[in-house]
């Protein structure tokens, strides 16, 4: 298990894949599973980052990854208010198509199995499993 606290700042997203790649059973999956990993919690950190932090020098992101023989979990904690996961426009559709946001959870959710957002209590935590082969 790997547990990752980072300051929210753009300069952090360099510690995503050096800490993923060095987790017991990394180097077990498939290139293309370990593209899918990176890519989808580099972007749930770039989300946290952007969207879910308050701007302020205390804030900060923590990345919880495990890996065991049936799957790849991994954990995106902020210290933001949160959203609804429900309400993010499929930016698949013409109509949101233009909008300027949408498209990295989009991402995720399609290459992760399953995603999870809870938020509460000044915190969000968005959950990412991927079922290993």
């Amino acid at each position: 298990m790997l547990t990752l606290r980072l300051p929210a700042m753009i300069a952090s997203i360099r510690a995503v894949g050096p800490a993923l790649s060095g987790l017991p059973g990394w180097d077990l999956m498939s290139a293309g599973k370990q593209h899918d990993v990176l890519l989808a919690t580099t972007e749930l950190v770039v989300n946290a980052i952007v969207h879910g932090s308050k701007g302020g020098e205390s804030d900060w992101i923590t990345i919880k990854a495990d890996i065991n023989p049936q799957e790849i979990v991994i954990l995106v904690v902020n210290q933001g208010s949160g959203f609804n996961h429900s309400e993010v426009a499929d930016p698949t559709i013409d109509v949101h198509r233009e909008r300027p946001g949408g498209r990295g959870l989009f991402v995720v959710g399609s290459l992760a199995d399953l995603l999870t957002v809870e938020c509460q209590d000044g915190e969000c935590r968005v959950t990412i499993h991927f079922a290993c082969p």
